[in-house]
């Protein structure tokens, strides 16, 4: 049931892949990012759709993601 609940990466937009690669690549933790989106330091589009889909941006950290297509 974990398999076939989990087995496709989350999409996420473009905006929030590249937050998530470059906390990353700058060695900060998952924490880092969701504080910074309270203290309001993306835009307010972006801190949104994290605080939105907070599970999301959580599974993309851990398992990696797919970064949505425009439409």
């Amino acid at each position: 049931m974990f398999k076939q609940k989990y087995k496709e990466l989350p999409v996420i937009p473009e905006n929030v892949a590249y937050i998530i690669k470059q906390a990353k690549k700058g060695d900060y933790k998952l924490g880092w990012v969701f504080n910074a989106t309270y203290l309001g330091l993306w835009r307010v589009s972006v801190g949104n759709w994290i605080r939105t889909h907070a599970d999301t941006v959580a599974r993309a950290w851990l398992d990696g993601y797919v970064v949505e297509e425009d439409k």
